[in-house]
């Protein structure tokens, strides 16, 4: 049976700050390659052409929810929910010669970027295998900064032009795949930390409409493409032994009474993910796959060590190479999508579980 995991949740007291588990606050990272989008300006006008770019140093934060599970470290959903990202200015010019004359040219300054962020239709699938997602399920928005300067040609009259990101965005889809990487961090009582990392390439290509500006053949577009990366953390609050008892319905020192089986403590059914309404007749069945310990739920709640004897009086830990599946020592968060299963050929005659000492 699965062990009650939500349930137990709904009885932990609301934190007093403003943390939300599962939710991340991402931030950018100073690393060579990412967060330099490149934006390209091009103008055309007939037979005219132009195009330059400039590299925007992107700094901010992105805030995500994802979706944890806590036994594989890994999450099935990644949704943005918003973004606050300001851009380094750029400068973008060009120009056209024939000979040695101008025949157009084009010199534009790009101050007070800003960009924001969200999962289109949320949430967001990733691939729990890889951590991959498609990258267009996201998209990305230059909301602030103005684009400011001037054009020329010889067919036509100097213009000067604004451009206000503000009134009119640009909006474009992340490209290609997308990565979110969850790593095991620290724990702190039933609060366990997961280190969050998330590269999101990303192209926003759009034309820019030019109000008041009624020239024929006139086309002004925009290009915007890089890679966002961002590291952050969040976390999950996992019962520990006094809220499984609550639930259970004993007393929250009682790790080492028999309320549950005259025999078994009841800490290694919590630890194993058991409850009351789920406990089994012994520990170990034996099957001609080999030695198995009995789990439940998907993840362990505690620190045992598995241990075998020949007499009942000399216990020592199961190396891990008596293993068929699983580990001998299960640790907090550890999975247990693969089952415990010692290996018949060279075991003892005795199994049991043991506390994991505590460093």
């Amino acid at each position: 049976m699965r062990f009650s995991f939500v349930a137990l949740l709904a009885l932990l007291p609301i934190p007093m700050f403003s943390q939300i588990a599962n939710q991340a606050k991402l931030i950018l990272v100073d690393e060579g390659g990412a967060n330099e989008v490149d934006i390209e300006l091009e103008i055309s006008l007939g037979a005219i052409n132009l195009k330059s770019d400039d590299t925007s140093d992107l700094t901010g934060n992105i805030d995500v929810e994802l979706n944890i599970n806590p036994g594989t470290a890994t999450t099935d959903e990644f949704t943005i929910l918003s973004a606050d990202v300001q851009g380094s200015d750029i400068e973008l010019s060009a120009q056209e010669r024939i000979l040695f004359a101008v025949v157009a040219e084009y010199d534009f300054t790009g101050t007070g970027l800003g960009f924001t962020a969200e999962t289109t239709t949320p949430p967001g699938r990733v691939n729990v295998e890889t951590g991959e997602f498609d990258a267009s399920d996201h998209s990305v928005t230059v909301d602030h900064g103005l684009l400011n300067g001037s054009a020329d040609s010889l067919a036509t009259e100097e213009i000067e032009l604004m451009y206000d990101f503000a009134g009119a965005p640009f909006t474009g889809a992340g490209a290609g795949t997308g990565t979110v990487t969850v790593t095991p961090g620290r724990r702190e009582g039933i609060r366990k930390y997961y280190d969050i990392r998330m590269e999101l390439p990303i192209t926003i290509a759009q034309e820019i409409e030019l109000e008041d500006i009624e020239i024929p053949d006139l086309q002004v577009n925009g290009d915007i493409s890089g890679i966002i990366k961002a590291v952050g953390e969040t976390f999950l609050d996992i019962p520990d032994y006094e809220s499984w008892a609550g639930e259970t319905g004993i007393a929250p020192d009682s790790q080492s009474g028999f309320n549950l089986d005259p025999s078994i403590p009841n800490y290694f059914f919590f630890a194993l993910g058991h409850d009351e309404s789920a406990i089994p007749s012994q520990l170990f069945t034996v099957s001609p796959a080999g030695v198995t310990l009995e789990t439940s739920g998907d993840f362990a709640l505690g620190d045992v060590t598995i241990e075998w004897s020949e007499d009942l009086e000399n216990w020592s830990p199961v190396p891990q190479s008596a293993m068929t599946s699983g580990n001998s020592t299960i640790g907090f968060g550890d999975s247990f999508e693969t089952a415990t299963t010692i290996g018949l050929e060279g075991a003892k005659k005795y199994f049991r579980v043991a506390r994991t000492p505590e460093n």
